[in-house]
């Protein structure tokens, strides 16, 4: 057999194991999804997610470290939008778009914002934004202790909004998010 049969074999391979794995952590995505929605995060058991998604348990803990990893990874996505708000010269689309999306799924923003998830997704959200604001050099103190705050005053906001106490509509509240955080962002750095 020659090198190139050899290589095009074991491509074909890893092209199938990645097909595989994609799908796995979609179904896991999606079964958590599911769950949250019907149950609120704090009720999802690790089992329960798994046995949705038709997988094992095994399968689960090979592609996630638990119910918080797939909350972090499924919200990833939005928190992007929120993250990217401080280094926005204007105010994006894809804010609007996500503020509009927790308003619609308000009960289940609610859920994520609150109780042990919400640590979850400030971490996630805290992560993102670090990355945004850091350095050529690297970290430091100071871009990890703004990123932290943005992203706690950002949930907090949310929070607020998604009470329903305060009638501003989402795109009122984006253009506070984004304000917010390049003020905030502009006076650290």
């Amino acid at each position: 057999m020659d090198t190139v049969t050899i290589m095009s074999r074991t491509s074909a391979k890893t092209r199938g194991a990645d097909r595989r794995i994609r799908k796995n952590r979609a179904a896991l995505r999606s079964a958590f999804n599911e769950l949250m929605l019907a149950k609120g995060y704090e009720a999802i058991r690790a089992m329960e997610v798994a046995e949705r998604a038709d997988v094992g348990r095994s399968t689960l803990y090979l592609h996630f470290n638990g119910k918080a990893d797939i909350l972090a990874e499924s919200l990833t996505g939005v928190l992007s939008a929120l993250a990217d708000a401080c280094v926005q010269e204007r105010l994006s689309a894809r804010l609007l778009a996500v503020t509009e999306h927790f308003w619609q799924n308000r009960n289940v923003a609610r859920s994520a914002l609150s109780g042990p998830a919400r640590d979850v997704v400030a971490k996630r959200l805290t992560e993102l934004t670090e990355q945004r604001l850091s350095l050529p050099s690297g970290r430091n103190a100071r871009t990890a202790l703004l990123a932290r705050s943005l992203a706690h005053g950002q949930l907090g906001m949310l929070e607020a909004w998604l009470s329903g106490r305060y009638g501003l509509s989402a795109g009122a509240v984006a253009r506070m998010l984004h304000s917010f955080s390049c003020a905030a962002a502009a006076a650290v750095t």
